[in-house]
């Protein structure tokens, strides 16, 4: 690993652990060289790189100051298809993989007949170790045949697995709120209960327009932030 990205990494851990709060005034690269023993341009990457997460921002002539201690969770989207950034090393623990017969909403959402089958795959998401969402994906049977073992692997992709089964996903539509965890919720993300979350609804299509996914993703609010970043839209 380069010096620059040893300095990134410790610069912001300092900033995620709340050594620095959002609004303080931040190293300058002065005094970066100094504490490091590094040339300028080192400096300067190892800032420029936690100005591009969102942690600090950078004025000329005058102090940097601290933007953020919330871990990002960027959402890049390609050819209108969102799915998660894995830079930060996001992780998933399956918590359950059934057959059910889906509730009406679910019915609705994913435009099933009465008597279609859906699986419900519950995950728990991390960031380096660290548990900072719940999902809960319900797919139709009739598009896709799932087991246990296709998540053993904490890198598991859903999309990827999709993939490999012939479904191209191209097209999702997510709305987002904020709410109140249940008790539930709480646990599983070891949250008091009504902690404030971010609540995600998506609904994933094909290539043939087949509507292959209806997603619920709870996020943790007190330590991470949801961005978007849109890039090939027509």
């Amino acid at each position: 690993m380069s010096l620059y990205n040893n300095i990134f990494n410790d610069l912001r851990e300092m900033i995620l652990s709340k050594k620095f709060y959002e609004g303080d005034v931040f190293y300058s690269e002065k005094e970066i060289m100094e504490n490091y023993g590094v040339s300028r341009i080192t400096a300067r990457k190892a800032m420029d790189r936690l100005e591009n997460e969102g942690l600090i921002k950078k004025s000329s002539g005058k102090p940097t100051i601290v933007k953020s201690n919330k871990e990002i969770l960027q959402i890049k989207v390609y050819g209108g298809f969102s799915r998660d950034n894995f830079y930060h090393n996001v992780t998933s623990k399956l918590i359950d993989l059934s057959t059910i017969i889906p509730n009406e909403k679910i019915k609705s959402e994913l435009n099933l007949n009465s008597d279609d089958k859906v699986y419900r795959l519950v995950r728990q998401r991390f960031i380096k170790g660290e548990i900072y969402g719940l999902n809960i994906a319900y797919i139709p049977l009739k598009f896709i045949g799932l087991k246990k073992d296709d998540f053993y692997d904490c890198y598991s992709s859903l999309y990827k697995i999709f993939e490999k089964n012939g479904i191209i996903v191209n097209n999702a539509k997510e709305s987002i709120e904020a709410i109140k965890s249940d008790k539930d919720t709480a646990l599983i993300l070891s949250v008091e209960e009504d902690s404030p979350l971010l609540y995600i609804e998506r609904l994933t299509k094909d290539r043939k327009n087949n509507i292959v996914e209806y997603v619920e993703i709870f996020y943790k609010s007190d330590k991470y932030k949801y961005e978007v970043n849109l890039s090939e839209i027509n």
